[in-house]
């Protein structure tokens, strides 16, 4: 009777022992799976961390604005330049560049030389001319120099036309030279009689080619 007691009471004492130790370890494995209180770590919502959180996010990295540069300057496009084979005293032929009254100037018979007179011929609707050039001619003032002049009559209008003056030569970007003219106009029509202004340009672009001057002659 004694010894069965004993072994109840050592059973029990066991029993009780193994459900202490039970619980001890359960509570230990509850405590260690417990998620860590939030707001202190780099992760947390308190908005502290570098990433920020959903109720306060971190600033948006600003994107760097490009910059402008500067559009590329086309090249610019070259003057084209002639390439006569001809001297520079010619031969040239004429290219119009204005006009008064709707006349229409007209290269000569083998070309333009600058070293002697040289006729152009002008038509007009009413009228056809010759301008007459002479690199060394006398003008109105007794010098020497590069004279200009026409004369004209349209004797169905009771007019006539005297036209006396100078021209200059300058060089064109192309290789072509430009004629100015300036000159005066003795104009008699219908009771007028007096002078009048003239000022007249073309170019002369030269032959190339095989062509070539004459000899010098004169007027």
């Amino acid at each position: 009777m004694n010894i069965r007691l004993r072994t109840l009471r050592v059973f029990t004492l066991s029993l009780i022992l193994v459900t202490i130790v039970g619980c001890a370890s359960l509570s230990a494995a509850q405590l260690t799976s417990t998620p860590a209180p939030s707001g202190g770590g780099s992760g947390g919502n308190s908005g502290s961390g570098a990433a920020g959180s959903k109720d306060k996010p971190g600033a948006p990295i600003p994107t760097a604005n490009p910059t402008p540069q500067p559009s590329p300057t086309p090249p610019a496009t070259p003057t084209p330049t002639l390439s006569p084979t001809a001297g520079p005293l010619g031969p040239y032929t004429v290219r119009q560049t204005m006009t008064l009254a709707d006349e229409k100037l007209d290269t000569p018979p083998g070309g333009v030389c600058l070293d002697s007179i040289w006729r152009l011929p002008a038509n007009t609707p009413k009228v056809s001319m010759l301008f007459v050039f002479d690199p060394h001619g006398v003008s109105s003032s007794g010098r020497a120099g590069n004279t200009f002049g026409y004369a004209y009559q349209i004797p169905s209008a009771g007019e006539s036309h005297h036209a006396a003056g100078t021209y200059t030569l300058t060089p064109n970007p192309d290789g072509s030279l430009k004629v100015s003219i300036t000159a005066s106009d003795h104009v008699t029509f219908k009771g007028f009689d007096g002078n009048m202004p003239v000022h007249y340009e073309f170019d002369l672009v030269p032959m190339g080619g095989e062509a070539t001057c004459p000899p010098k002659q004169g007027g």
